[in-house]
């Protein structure tokens, strides 16, 4: 019938491993969405099957059911899952009991974003480009593959309305790079963010525009916590980038620019740094890196809160011209 689950995926890969002479196994998973409740052996639980292979001499974890994941990359439903790995044949010296999946050689997710911005009275004409690697591939060469042009609009208008704001169209989508064979999918847009821009006093002031949402204000809500946050729920990038060109017009000028920010908690790190190339053109860095391998712990809760909310600060700052 051509068609298997991911228990035939698995088994199918490492039929065909041994044949060429290479180290596999298959891996019972309890995915992290199963609960973490630790399971007793014997189990019924598990309700996933990956392989371990062994590659220059290391194991190496493949999760086969997504057709559009790249090589060593690997969904967040499978990272500090419980596992269960089953030897090729009976080995009595192995050691047959659960541990949990710490994948150190998966791909890392990221995600890198260039935007080129024209302020004009009336909008901002926004020219975006954006590279998404790692597992975080999967869900957005979905979005290119089988569908048609206005179905790829509407799926991406979506996602910017999200981030850029309600009042933005999305006016064409081009350079759409999204084979298998790569492990990043890339695309281009035109966005128009219809909004006119704000004055104080004699000055103009405008933001800089969200593209990718690194932190939102709805997880850290709550004043205190009587549990830890699961921070991998809510994160599945390693690592954000975006590089702003913002352009105002000829005879204008940048006159109010705000202080760098550099911003740490533990392993989560944020900064955004502003650099006048000239009197109207002004580049903004944005790299945040979320610790999205280490639980947000009831005691460390509030001290995230203020990273977090520091953060949220920083993407508010504005930006003044004449």
């Amino acid at each position: 019938t051509k068609m298997g689950d991911c228990k035939d995926m698995s088994t199918l890969f490492v039929t065909l491993a041994d044949l060429a002479g290479m180290k596999s196994n298959l891996v019972l998973v309890s995915t992290r969405d199963n609960g973490k409740t630790k399971l007793v052996l014997p189990s019924r639980s598990f309700n996933h099957c990956i392989v371990k292979v062994e590659i220059d001499g290391k194991g190496q974890y493949l999760e086969l059911t997504d057709k559009n994941l790249p090589f060593g990359a690997l969904p967040s439903m499978d990272i500090f899952s419980q596992i269960l790995e089953i030897p090729r044949n009976y080995d009595p010296s192995f050691n047959y009991e659960l541990s949990y999946l710490v994948e150190d050689r998966r791909m890392k997710n990221k995600v890198e974003n260039y935007v080129k911005m024209n302020v004009n009275a009336d909008n901002k004409k926004l020219t975006i480009e954006t590279k998404m690697t790692g597992s975080i591939k999967s869900y957005t060469a979905d979005i290119f593959e089988g569908t048609s042009y206005d179905i790829i609009k509407k799926r991406l208008l979506d996602r910017y309305q999200r981030t850029v704001g309600q009042n933005s169209t999305l006016d064409s989508v081009y350079n759409i790079v999204s084979e298998r064979k790569n492990p990043f999918v890339s695309y281009s847009v035109d966005v128009t963010l219809k909004e006119k821009t704000n004055k104080i006093g004699k000055f103009n002031v405008v933001k800089v525009p969200v593209i990718s949402n690194i932190y939102t204000a709805g997880i850290v809500t709550e004043e205190t916590r009587n549990y830890p946050i699961d921070y991998l729920s809510y994160e599945d990038t390693d690592e954000y980038s975006t590089v702003y060109d913002i352009h105002i017009k000829e005879g204008e000028k940048f006159t109010e620019i705000p202080a760098d920010t550099e911003l740490k908690f533990k392993d989560h790190t944020y900064s955004i740094k502003y650099s006048k190339i000239s009197p109207n053109h002004l580049k903004v860095n944005v790299v945040a890196k979320p610790g999205l391998m280490t639980d947000i712990s009831v005691a460390d809760y509030p001290e995230f809160k203020k990273f977090v909310e520091k953060v949220l600060q920083a993407q508010e700052e504005m930006i003044a011209f004449e």
